[in-house]
């Protein structure tokens, strides 16, 4: 799901667009060429191209490109010429290198250059001051791109499966940004300046190598959505309790063995994911946890469920199995919305199997 987010995102910008305007929506340059002043979208995306004709470059009025999963080596500089595209695709092709005349695009708003070979980018795109969304996931990036710091009307910022290593601390600037994907890389530590993105929302770092977190990471007062799963993790920092408008945290495989107790504050959280950590108890105070609505710990060493997880009454979803667990709590009497609940592989002694299985009959599988 990750890895396709912001394929998914970008598409539906191009979707929205193309549907709000009612300007002809042109797929061949054949047909494009006979009035180039009247093309303003033109979608040859899966074309089978291989190269693009010069000849692209005469529709000066194009606003919407979309040269997206083609096999295309590179891009005719005269793109920059093109003053009033506001989005391009460039998405599924084997570019290796972004054009210096690119940076000319000063009216461009989004632009999809993921699933590439790119592995840096002209300082001149810092002039983009327009960019609101650049999909950069699935290239050869092994460091930050410098330039993106410059444009600090980002909102949407996706450099996913890439070899990035470090996170510049000046990503602190970008302080339109609400949506940063920076999953499946090499990162091992986040910088202090990652507090500074204030108007984050979603921040996935799934499989990277981070072995902490910074205090910092408390001061995302908008962030919704928090991704760390397959990382180094040992602990989560008590500021993790400030995250009021966190909806999704997960932090699965990793090797925490213990929580803050200020976990218990994050109440719009509706997503918990611990599986496959070292968890030997959950916080008393989870169970204040009221919008709670999936909660999974499974593959943990738990041997008991505190009994406040009966107080999470909104809450659809239950992983439990492959622990340590004895007994279920008798407050899961009141978990009546309870959709799913996985409870197989535990140390439940036969009587007590045969009392929750009463207790629970559609949930009998162990």
């Amino acid at each position: 799901m990750i890895k396709k987010r912001l394929l998914i995102v970008l598409a539906m910008v191009f979707a929205i667009v193309v549907n709000a305007q009612s300007d002809k929506v042109f797929t061949s340059m054949s047909d494009a060429l006979e009035n180039p002043d009247d093309v303003f979208i033109l979608n040859l995306s899966g074309s089978g191209l291989e190269i693009v004709s010069e000849s692209i470059c005469e529709f000066k009025n194009l606003r919407n490109l979309n040269l997206s999963n083609n096999y295309l080596a590179s891009v005719p500089s005269c793109i920059g010429e093109l003053t009033s595209l506001e989005y391009l695709f460039l998405n599924g092709n084997r570019i290796t290198a972004v054009p210096q005349e690119l940076g000319q695009l000063k009216e461009l708003i989004a632009l999809a250059l993921f699933n590439n070979e790119i592995a840096e980018l002209p300082e001149n795109m810092a002039g983009m001051s327009g960019l609101r969304a650049i999909g950069l996931g699935t290239n050869k990036f092994t460091d930050f791109p410098e330039v993106l710091l410059e444009l600090d009307s980002l909102v949407i910022l996706g450099l996913g499966a890439n070899e990035i290593e470090v996170v510049p601390e000046k990503i602190s600037r970008l302080k339109n940004l609400k949506c940063l994907f920076l999953d499946r890389n090499k990162i091992k530590q986040l910088p202090s300046g990652i507090g500074g993105l204030d108007s984050l929302e979603e921040l996935l770092l799934t499989t990277n190598h981070i072995q902490m977190l910074p205090e910092s990471i408390g001061e995302l007062k908008s962030l919704k959505k928090l991704h760390l799963g397959e990382n180094n993790l040992t602990a989560i920092p008590v500021g993790i309790g400030n995250l009021k408008s966190l909806r999704s945290l997960e932090l699965h495989k990793n090797f925490i063995a213990e929580l803050p107790s200020e976990i218990g504050d994050l109440e719009n959280l509706q997503e918990l994911v611990l599986a496959r950590n070292s968890f030997r108890k959950l916080p008393d105070n989870i169970g204040s946890l009221k919008n709670l609505q999936l909660l999974d710990v499974q593959r943990n060493l738990l041997e008991s469920i505190p009994e406040s997880v009966g107080n999470l009454l909104e809450l659809e979803q239950l992983y439990l199995q492959v622990n340590l667990i004895k007994d279920i709590p008798k407050s899961f009497d009141k978990l009546v919305n309870l959709q799913y609940f996985e409870m197989y592989t535990n140390d439940f002694a036969p009587e007590i199997e045969a009392e929750i299985k009463k207790r629970f009959p559609q949930f009998s599988e162990f």
